[in-house]
């Protein structure tokens, strides 16, 4: 399995966004899991930014019911439609 940090509170890039919050990406041979957004789309800026394609994304995990996983959650059908 590959996890890729999409999203954090710490950035090891300065061209990469961080916020309180998770975001990652679990790459299996069969499927491409994303598992949580963060508070914002900064998720998917950063992917976009690390060349991962989130339209490929198998299947979108998220964690919790807090407000903070609310407003990006509305975000990610567009995204895996391709159409952020």
């Amino acid at each position: 399995m590959n996890v890729t940090v999409l999203l954090e509170n710490t950035a090891c890039r300065s061209d990469i966004e961080s916020e309180h919050g998770l975001s990652l990406l679990l790459e299996t041979p069969k499927h491409r899991i994303l598992f949580d957004t963060g508070q914002s789309d900064a998720f998917a800026r950063n992917a976009a930014k690390l060349g991962i394609d989130l339209g490929t994304v198998d299947l979108a995990v998220i964690a919790g019911a807090a407000a903070r996983t609310i407003s990006p959650f509305f975000t990610v059908p567009q995204i895996l439609r391709g159409s952020f």
